[in-house]
Parts: C-alpha cells; structure tokens; sequence
C-alpha cells in the first residue's frame, strides 16, 4: 500500500488545461463503439491490443508455482513478486515514458516489446534449475522492469488512438481488448505448462511475443526506409510521434 502511494502526490500536483466549453455533447451509444472498430487500420491495433499481454501473463502466472517447486519459501516469492518485481515495473513504467519523449510512440512500443520477448525468454534459465538467488533476482527484477515499460507504451499509444469527443469511451474499448488476451493467457498457462515444463512453457510466451512484436519491427523499419528514401529524393517530411 505505500509503495501504491508513492505516485499520489505527483498525480495531486497534476493540473490539466481546461477543456473547452461545448454546447451539445455527442450521444454515446453502440453507434460510437462501431465508429471507432470502422477506423481505417483499427482491425491491426486491436489484435496487437488482445495479443500485447499474452506472452507476459503467461510467464507471470507460472513463476510462482516454479519458484515454490523449486525450493523457494512463501515469504521469498512474496518479496520477490510482490516488491522486487512490482518495483522493477513502476521504474520500467518511468523509464518508458522518458523514452517516449525521446524516441517517439512507435519506437518506443517496438523497444519496449523486444526487450519484454528477452526477458520473458530469460525466465528459461531460471526454469531449467540453473542459477541462484542472484539470478532468480535478476530475472524477476527483469521482467518487472520489461513489463511496466511495454505496458506504458501500450496505454500510452492507446490514449493516442483515443479521439477526443469519445476519449473515453475509445479508451475503454481498447482497456477491454487488452485485458481479453490475459484472460485467455491465464486460462491455458496451467495445462501449457503441465505439457511442456516450466522451461518449454517460459519459452513458448517468448516465442509469441516475438510473433507479436515483428509486424511492429518490419513496420517501423520500412517506414524508416521511406523517409530516408524520401530525404535523399529532396522530399519534405512531416514526421509525427
């Protein structure tokens, strides 16, 4: 709970600029939920919202019962999950967004999902029965660190999707999608892996945040092909984030 209010005074300090003053307000209803699913390119952004998370609930939900079956007391996992790991996300979740204002949204959604499809993968080693406490530490710290950062640059990258007569409701379309991935990846990572191990299963929520992650690579690169061709071709580039 104190580590939960750390970030209160920082939000209580927030001012936001005050909305305009409008004379009607736009009717939400399901005519709004279909206007945001007809946007040109939604069908992408949504997959990526309902897949995001997949590889990483995966993992989170079968590092407990690895670690109680590899000798680790409850009061050890609770200080490794509960505070190491839950610090490791609010510094990546700070660091993501000090990215961001450096490297844009895209970048930073493609950074952030490589370096969660490593850590994710880094959970083998652990899961294999190699390494201490130091490693067990470190991989933990890790994933928390991983984690809050994609998670940021998802939300982040959501709110940008959000228009803003139904800001909120946009939003909380895309809150919805993101969270049916988990749901669907807490259901199947028992039986996942009971058939494959803790090693087979770590590696396989790998193995699909990587798929997840490569459209966004091969995207970010060829568009960086196009602006460098459109430089060299003395084009003018208006380069948003």
């Amino acid at each position: 709970a104190v580590i939960l209010a750390l970030p209160l005074p920082l939000v209580a300090g927030l001012r936001e600029p005050r909305a305009a003053a409008r004379d009607t307000r736009q009717a939400i209803g399901l005519g709004t939920l279909l206007q945001f699913c007809r946007r040109d390119g939604i069908g992408a952004w949504m997959a990526l919202l309902v897949t995001w998370r997949l590889g990483e609930t995966m993992v989170q939900w079968m590092v407990n019962p690895m670690l109680i079956d590899r000798g680790f007391s409850l009061e050890r996992v609770g200080l490794l999950l509960g505070v190491a790991g839950s610090l490791g996300a609010m510094a990546g979740a700070a660091g993501a967004g000090w990215v961001m204002r450096r490297r844009g949204r895209q970048a930073t959604l493609v950074m952030t999902g490589l370096i969660l499809t490593v850590a994710l993968a880094a959970h083998v080693v652990p899961a294999l029965g190699l390494g201490g406490l130091t490693l067990v530490q470190t991989v933990i710290v890790a994933g928390g660190i991983a984690s809050g950062a994609a998670t940021s640059a998802l939300y982040t990258a959501a709110m940008d999707a959000s228009s803003y007569d139904t800001a909120g409701t946009d939003f909380t379309i895309q809150q919805s999608l993101a969270a049916t991935g988990p749901m669907l990846a807490a259901t199947v990572s028992g039986f996942s892996a009971a058939a494959f191990g803790y090693a087979g299963h770590f590696a396989l929520a790998a193995l699909g945040q990587l798929v997840v992650v490569t459209p966004l690579v091969l995207s970010a690169t060829l568009r960086r092909g196009v602006e460098s061709r459109a430089r060299l071709d003395g084009g003018v580039l208006v380069s948003g984030t």
